[in-house]
Order: structure tokens, then sequence, then C-alpha cells
């Protein structure tokens, strides 16, 4: 597969995945909180692309906020738990992070998302 047909492939992915999440996407983009909560949660429970989902939460999993960003880790356990996969590399290190995360609700969601992870991936 030639460079450009793997970087329209993953485009044309993430647009379809866009698409057909359109409602909580526009949950995600609010800027109320509780809403971009209520919209992690949602992609993290219903999406059919795990990876797609897993690749969100990273962004979020950085955020500012201390609930949008223990919310987003939290997801990870639930992406563990629906698609029996996760991208250990890349996930991993973040929940480590989480661990030692200032707050005691990052760090409480880092250790559910890391048992969810030992239980559901190999």
């Amino acid at each position: 597969m030639l460079q450009d047909d793997i970087v329209h492939e993953s485009t044309e992915r993430y647009s379809n995945n866009i698409e057909k999440n359109q409602e909580i996407i526009n949950l995600i983009n609010s800027d109320n909180p509780d809403t971009i909560v209520r919209g992690l949660l949602s992609l993290a429970l219903n999406a059919h692309d795990g990876e797609f989902v897993q690749d969100l939460m990273f962004r979020y999993s950085q955020h500012k906020n201390e609930y949008i960003r223990g919310i987003a880790i939290l997801c990870f356990g639930h992406i563990a738990r629906i698609h029996r996969e996760v991208n250990k590399k890349l996930i991993i290190p973040l929940i480590n992070d989480a661990l030692n995360d200032e707050s005691k609700f990052v760090r409480g969601h880092a250790h559910s998302a890391l048992d969810d992870i030992k239980m559901f991936c190999n």
C-alpha cells in the first residue's frame, strides 16, 4: 500500500467516524465541561471503532479540566472492556502519569482504567 493510500484511508475512516457520531461529537465540542464529559462517555460506550475513540480520548486525557481529563482516562477502561483491545504502548504511559495526577478524581479513574485493561486485554 502506498503512503498516499494509507493517509487517504486514515482520513476517510476518521471522517466516517465523525459523521456516524456527529451528535456525540457536538457534545464533545461544547464549551460546557459537563456536556463534554457526557459526550466522552457516550462515545466510549457507543462508538464501534475503538481505535477512533482511543485517539480522541488520548487528546482529552491531557485536558486542563480534571473532570474531563479523568473521564477520558476512565474511558480507556471502557474501550478495553468493550473492544477487548487498546494500544498499550500509547495508553499505559498515560495511565501511569494519571496515577500521579494532582487530582484524586483522575488518580481514581486511572486505577479503574488500569484494572479494566488488565482484565480485558491480553
